[in-house]
């Protein structure tokens, strides 16, 4: 098989989690989206937790691992600009 086509496969698969056959092509981007930029920190941030694991420093590479963990706040989708705006300002 080709690299490029694997790579596509693993790509589709690790941004598949959390689909529902519902959803609508603007929800399944911003899933797509979110899923991406919380992998990409995980992956960042694997080398910084292995280098504190490796000097002994356990509870911070629990905190450094824990930090990656995806915490919305609220769902934006119905609210109003202006709501909209005020959240993003907390």
């Amino acid at each position: 098989m080709d690299l490029k086509l694997q790579l596509g496969r693993i790509r589709d698969w690790l941004l598949h989690f959390g689909a529902y056959p519902e959803e609508t092509l603007e929800q399944r981007a911003k899933r797509r989206l979110y899923l991406g930029i919380t992998w990409l920190a995980t992956a960042l941030t694997a080398p910084v937790v292995l280098e504190d694991l490796g000097a002994g420093l356990y509870w911070i590479a629990v905190i450094n691992a824990v930090g990656v963990a995806p915490r919305p706040r609220q769902t934006l989708g119905d609210l109003t600009p202006s709501e909209k705006l005020a959240a993003a300002m907390q």
